[in-house]
């Protein structure tokens, strides 16, 4: 069942009362549901209980608190940062599995300009699916480079 709460005057999807159980009753004004049912974006306040001072090791440290919200086992492993925002104090981050990107998505995290510490938005969508995959070859190396043959003769005739 979704529920729509209401959070500092605006309106939230929350469909499982998660988000204010993770973050306190008021510190997020934001939340969208991905399609496969992760979080897509938060705003607000959401560094609460964040000790890190390096600001990518909060941005680590708010993905291992939160890592059930998320559904990630080990930030560090299948978050990789691949572009910083200096100007607006974002960063942006790339998914793996198994040392392989998780397709296109992308992952930004934003801090505020004045302080530079305080973490207010996520936005991003982390595929929830990918430990169900294999990331083993579904064919040999042999029968890949035969594949690459057997088309290179096939577009030379």
């Amino acid at each position: 069942m979704t529920a729509i709460a209401q959070t500092s005057g605006e309106y939230i999807h929350n469909p499982t009362g998660a988000i204010e159980e993770e973050f306190g009753e008021g510190n997020v004004t934001g939340v969208i549901d991905a399609e496969n049912g992760s979080v897509k974006t938060l705003n607000g306040k959401l560094d609460k209980e964040i000790t890190a001072v390096d600001l990518v090791d909060r941005c680590y440290e708010f993905f291992k608190l939160h890592k059930d919200l998320f559904g990630l086992d080990n930030p560090r492993e299948e978050l990789k940062v691949i572009s910083v925002n200096w100007q607006f104090l974002g960063y942006k981050f790339r998914q793996f599995y198994d040392g392989i990107q998780v397709s296109h998505h992308r992952i930004k995290l934003a801090f505020t300009i004045h302080d530079k510490t305080t973490l207010t938005s996520f936005s991003g969508e982390i595929a929830t699916d990918v430990k169900k995959s294999s990331s083993s070859p579904a064919i040999s190396e042999d029968e890949t480079i035969q594949i690459a043959i057997d088309a290179y003769v096939a577009q030379k005739k």
